[in-house]
């Protein structure tokens, strides 16, 4: 093999691990995205449950509700 091809070679290994180990980053991104997401669902289900226990109006908790969406 000459020295063109061995080079060649090793570019495309780079290539492809670079390829690979960015993949792996984006996938674990998105994954995380997911978790946050479902994260900040079940607290809000949790912080309604606790609404509801602790009787709140349904005005105090559009009111909740509105500052939340606001929020985020």
């Amino acid at each position: 093999m000459s020295d063109q091809s061995i080079l060649a070679l090793i570019a495309y290994i780079a290539g492809s691990l670079f390829f690979i180990a960015i993949s792996a980053l984006i996938f674990r991104w998105i994954l995380g995205i997911k978790q946050i997401a479902r994260s900040s669902e079940l607290s809000a289900i949790l912080l309604k449950k606790i609404a509801e226990k602790n009787g709140l109006t349904d005005e105090e908790k559009k009111e909740i509700t509105k500052y939340l969406d606001s929020k985020y």
